[in-house]
């Protein structure tokens, strides 16, 4: 390029239109007076992304740059992606963060530059930018223009991988061989030549792979059964590194020319020079469209691969896919979701998405889902139930994005997770987990889960009673002497820690904490896993006190029945000297067998008195000592104390 080319480029880029999305404004007026300084002309300034979207779409400017953080819920990197692809832009940023950077590099920005900016860079990029956005636009142009040439070209084109098969062919071709070119594409060239005709195909392939370019005629089967008749202009095509990659070839039909041929033997030679320099000017014109076509056709090839992995991605997705247009009517869905729904393409395609929805979830997406995605541009974990072919409900979670396909018609991409199992097992576990918290708090007795860490993990109803807590949050997750005791310590002499950590079963009796008559028993039962892999146990506290004191009853009775026994014992032992001694008395009380005197007839008058008193007292202690049955009746409380009393005197 000399100087005066190299001068007007440069005018041209400087008249270029630049916007500037920046959310500070000091930096946005000083990069805008650089541009001015340099020619530029600033379009618009915004700060936001969705601003920079509306902008660029309303007045559309020749570059755009773009700072990654923005203001507003859209950032650059999102507003660089919903911006025309034939709009260049380039970043603005003060961070060099990778995951930004990877994240920047997927919307193939022109340039990269840090903040502050450096003036002679930015105008280095400014002007790299437009120059490569020229030339992209410039290739997209000819290619376009090659492309209609080669299409409207009256002979055909056919281009011919390593494999012989035929990877692109015209209209005029389709025409020569009278098939569809979509049924040319993929077939390999056995297929419309005989034997001996092949063989002169074989010849003239050899010769491509030699490097050789040449022009043969050759005969085959067309798509009605006919002959055709053509010229072939072939040239080799080699990639970068030296390896043969097929041939291309210029088709011209001499169908009706050999037809005609045994009529027209006078005009044969002139037929033949025509045809030569038919011939030689489409080798011309294919040595100067060669470039182009191979790099149109290297183009084509990895378009189609990239089409053909994006295709395989979709239709092979472990997850259910699909998309919607505005008036929620299904545009494409993936192999997983018609395996999932049983419904075949046919079936679905076309058809509004509620067909396949329980009629509330239908009702919700219509009213409320679909609204808010082409307002929003996306919406999450959006759950909704779909009806499978067999009539079965499933649970999905949706996830949708708003964009537009190549034709720009505006459609959503869908993600959607079968949750119907992950539903069920999740209400088995809350079902479990209530009747495990009915059947605890059915449980008289305060039980409390604790780590082993005696962290409290759970307690049932009657333990929240005991220890006075208003629920169940004031304790998850607290200390068990913290939240139960009210104390900053373990407490003193409790099993329970050393029961922990040997994962052993402990029970022992105390007073109670808060009652100091109550008797209590207190349990640990060692527990596996208490939650997360964490060991503990279980503490049970019972109030024995009702059974302290029946086991003290019992006790005294016991000792009451012995001692019944023994007086039992004592009392026959007494009555028999002591009917002795009172036969005795009763005998010298007999005034016809003895003399007595007054004084010795007072004695034995006491001594009978006595055997009375000792008498009663031995019926009292049998009384005491026998097993009666009970029976209610009024008696003289003031006798009953005075026997009593008797007892003890």
């Amino acid at each position: 390029m000399n100087n005066s080319d190299a001068t007007e480029r440069s005018r041209q880029l400087q008249k270029a239109r630049i916007m500037i999305v920046e959310d500070d404004h000091l930096t946005a007026s000083a990069i805008s007076r650089f541009l001015k300084q340099l020619g530029y002309s600033v379009s618009s300034i915004v700060s936001s992304g969705e601003d920079a979207v509306a902008q660029v779409l309303a007045d559309p400017p020749d570059l755009v740059l773009m700072d990654i953080y923005l203001a507003g819920r859209m950032d650059g990197i999102e507003a660089a992606r919903r911006i025309p692809n034939q709009i260049p832009f380039i970043y603005l940023t003060s961070f060099s963060d990778e995951q930004i950077l990877n994240r920047a590099k997927m919307t193939e920005p022109l340039g990269y530059l840090l903040k502050p900016v450096d003036s002679d860079k930015l105008h280095i990029s400014i002007e790299m930018a437009l120059h490569k956005a020229e030339m992209e636009n410039k290739l997209r142009s000819s290619a376009e223009r090659y492309r209609f040439l080669v299409e409207k070209m009256n002979e055909g084109v056919v281009i011919i991988d390593e494999d012989r098969i035929i990877t692109f062919a015209n209209e005029k071709l389709s025409t020569i061989l009278g098939i569809e070119r979509d049924q040319i594409v993929g077939t390999a060239l056995e297929c419309y030549f005989d034997d001996t005709n092949m063989r002169e195909a074989e010849r003239q392939w050899s010769k491509r792979k030699q490097g050789e370019s040449g022009a043969y005629e050759i005969s085959g089967y067309s798509g009605d059964g006919g002959r055709f008749h053509v010229l072939v202009s072939a040239t080799p095509i080699f990639d970068g590194k030296g390896f043969f990659r097929g041939s291309s070839a210029v088709i011209t039909d001499i169908t009706e020319q050999k037809q005609t041929e045994q009529l027209l033997k006078d005009a044969q030679n002139k037929l033949e020079k025509e045809v030569q320099d038919s011939t030689s000017n489409l080798i011309a014109a294919n040595l100067r469209l060669k470039k182009e076509i191979a790099e149109r056709s290297r183009a084509e090839a990895a378009l189609s691969a990239s089409e053909s992995s994006l295709r395989h991605i979709y239709d092979h997705s472990p997850v259910m896919m699909h998309s919607i247009n505005k008036n929620g009517v299904l545009r494409k869905v993936n192999a997983h979701w018609l395996n999932t729904t049983g419904y075949d393409r046919k079936e679905v395609l076309h058809r509004r998405i509620d067909f396949i929805m329980t009629p509330e979830s239908a009702e919700r997406a219509f009213s409320e889902v679909i609204p808010r995605l082409w307002t929003e541009g996306q919406v999450r974990n959006i759950g909704c139930q779909f009806v499978k072919k067999d009539g079965a409900v499933m649970d999905v979670l949706l996830d949708c994005n708003a964009t537009e396909d190549p034709s720009g018609e505006r459609i959503s991409l869908s993600v959607l997770r079968d949750i119907t199992e992950q539903n069920r097992v999740q209400r088995e576990i809350w079902e479990t987990r209530r009747l495990l918290r009915t059947v605890v708090d059915g449980i008289s007795d305060p039980l409390v889960m604790v780590d082993k860490h005696l962290k409290v993990r759970m307690l049932n109803h009657a333990a929240l009673k005991y220890y006075g807590l208003s629920d169940y949050k004031a304790a998850i997750g607290r200390s068990c002497y913290a939240v139960l005791k009210r104390d900053h310590s373990l407490c003193r002499k409790c099993s329970v820690p050393s029961a922990v950590e040997r994962r052993a079963f402990v029970s022992f009796e105390r007073k109670g904490i808060f009652d100091a008559a109550r008797v209590e028993q207190v349990a640990f039962y060692p527990v596996d896993e208490v939650a997360d892999g964490l060991t503990g146990g279980i503490i049970r506290i019972t109030d024995i006190t009702e059974r302290k004191k029946v086991d003290e009853q019992l006790i005294r009775a016991d000792r009451l029945s012995s001692l019944g026994q023994l007086s039992g014992g004592i009392a026959h032992e007494i009555r028999n000297p002591l009917s002795g001694i009172s036969l005795f008395v009763d005998i010298l009380f007999d005034e016809t067998r003895f003399e007595r005197t007054p004084q010795e007839l007072e004695i034995i008058e006491d001594i009978k008195t006595n055997i009375g008193k000792i008498n009663q007292i031995i019926k009292r202690v049998l009384d005491f000592a026998r097993h009666g049955d009970a029976a209610l009746k009024e008696i003289d409380i003031h006798k009953l104390i005075r026997e009593v009393l008797m007892l003890w005197y």
